[in-house]
């Protein structure tokens, strides 16, 4: 059985997991600090922001691909994903100028060659995507889903989405540190890798559930149009 994006998020998490237990298997879980094992807790951040970065390129090329397949016409995309990926067709290929003309000739593509460019295109911003911060998505489910804001929907009980991009930029600053050397004697303790955790599976839920409202702007073809995306 195909797996969903979340599904597949959960098994690249499976490892951060497993960190987290052999912390509590190996220093037991009552309260306090264990010695030496800050080693298990920033090895389970880091897998936890790489499992974040992988899911975000994901949702991005799996739903692209769906996209590709299902607008009836290449005038369906919109023009917020048009405009960007026309441009970054233009320097593909080395095109001597990008108005109105070259626009129109590229969009004129016979058949359904547009498909192919755009799943190309999706592929080329998803394989750039190297540090998946609030900025960095903003930018690029804009120009590939149409999504103006990703980070709107990431919502929960009484977390609004400022509080999810502050917790965001904190972990990957974190990762950053850890990653380069930085962290010095900083404590990363059981607490922050379960938070890590838990909070690239929230952000997931969210941005999938933002993902499938925004499906329903468009007009699809196929018996499937209409249904949740991958």
């Amino acid at each position: 059985m195909k797996l969903t994006t979340l599904e597949r998020l959960d098994l690249r998490l499976a490892d951060a997991d497993r960190l987290i237990e052999f912390h509590a298997h190996i220093g037991g879980a009552g309260p306090g600090r264990r010695h030496n094992m800050d080693v298990l807790n920033r090895s389970s951040l880091l897998l936890s922001v790489s499992a974040w970065e992988w899911f975000c390129e994901d949702l991005i090329r799996r739903n692209g691909a769906s996209l590709a397949k299902r607008f009836k016409r290449a005038d369906d995309l919109p023009v917020g994903v048009r405009d960007p990926m026309l441009e970054w067709y233009y320097n593909k290929t080395g095109m001597k100028s990008l108005n109105k003309t070259s626009k129109e000739a590229l969009w004129s593509l016979a058949g359904h060659g547009w498909r192919e460019i755009y799943r190309e295109y999706v592929a080329s911003k998803t394989a750039a995507l190297n540090t998946p911060n609030s900025d960095n998505l903003k930018k690029i489910f804009r120009s590939t889903l149409d999504i103006d804001d990703i980070t709107l929907s990431w919502r929960y009980q009484r977390w609004g989405p400022e509080i999810y991009v502050g917790k965001l930029e904190d972990m990957l600053k974190l990762r950053h540190r850890i990653a380069h050397g930085d962290i010095g004697d900083e404590v990363v303790g059981k607490g922050a890798a379960v938070a890590a955790v838990a909070l690239v599976r929230n952000l997931g839920r969210r941005s999938v559930e933002s993902v499938s409202q925004n499906f329903k702007r468009f007009d699809l073809q196929g018996r499937n149009a209409r249904l949740k995306p991958a």
